[in-house]
């Protein structure tokens, strides 16, 4: 979200050609894009925090989860290079969990590949 953040602030003040570049569509493509990706993962995440709670979480669902987490964050921390200041949110696991954290993108994008 900070990434998604960042780079909606950015678009709103830079400005190209007199007016900011949040009013052209290539970049109001991306950032849908960006909150779309972010909007995905975290239903995912709400949805094995259920299964979880039920007993009924397994391995292939945090795998699956894992997988599809780190793909998406790929595609919004690269987007932010196109429109804005280098930031990314990540996705990571801990103790079978999976949290958000704020680093910075060139670091995120290292260890993600």
């Amino acid at each position: 979200m900070g990434a998604y953040e960042h780079a909606l602030a950015y678009a709103q003040h830079r400005e190209q050609f007199g007016k900011p570049i949040g009013k052209f569509q290539l970049v109001q493509d991306l950032l849908v894009k960006m909150l779309g990706n972010i909007t995905a993962s975290l239903c995912m995440v709400v949805r094995l925090s259920q299964l979880q709670d039920r007993g009924k979480l397994k391995d292939e669902h945090a795998s699956l989860a894992k997988a599809f987490c780190t793909v998406k964050m790929r595609e919004t921390s690269d987007s932010p290079e196109n429109c804005s200041e280098p930031t990314a949110f990540c996705w990571t696991t801990r103790s079978g969990a999976l949290l958000l954290m704020l680093k910075p993108f060139t670091r995120t994008r290292a260890r993600a590949r």
